[in-house]
């Protein structure tokens, strides 16, 4: 179990780290990842290695076939020059994607949400489902824009 203290210490840390842009590692052990996103890599593979092992073989597949998806929803920016307007629109879904599974802030709370609490929930989500609604619609011409070229 971590301590406050220690939480705090690596939080220090990773500001450090992320001012200069290398890694905490390379701060404080000076192993040979210098910057702060090849250390994000880094370490996202071997958090996601550990994940798909502790999986069962089909929830493993379903992960590994979203990994992929994702992968090759989003190469083409790496490698190329073109409008990121895909990109922010497939970001925005994703947030979206994690607020709605995290109730859009309003936390899990023990015995349930109260009637004026799921209320006010549904009316966030009314408004943030307009937003992601015309993101998907963008997102849409786009693609019908590049089919059409």
């Amino acid at each position: 179990m971590i301590t406050e203290k220690e939480h705090c210490l690596r939080r220090k840390f990773s500001t450090i780290a992320k001012y200069f842009g290398v890694s905490m590692d390379y701060l404080t052990k000076g192993d040979e990842v210098v910057n702060y996103d090849e250390y994000q890599v880094n370490r996202y593979n071997e958090d996601f290695h550990q994940m798909l092992i502790k999986a069962e073989p089909n929830v493993r597949e379903k992960i590994l076939k979203i990994n992929d998806q994702i992968f090759f929803l989003t190469l083409e920016h790496a490698v190329s020059n073109q409008d990121n307007k895909e990109l922010d629109h497939l970001h925005e879904i994703i947030n979206f994607i994690l607020r709605m599974k995290n109730s859009f802030g309003m936390g899990i709370k023990k015995g349930g949400f109260s009637p004026s609490d799921k209320y006010e929930l549904l009316k966030f989500f009314l408004k943030e489902k307009q937003e992601i609604d015309k993101t998907f619609n963008e997102l849409f011409e786009i693609y019908i824009e590049r089919r059409i070229k």
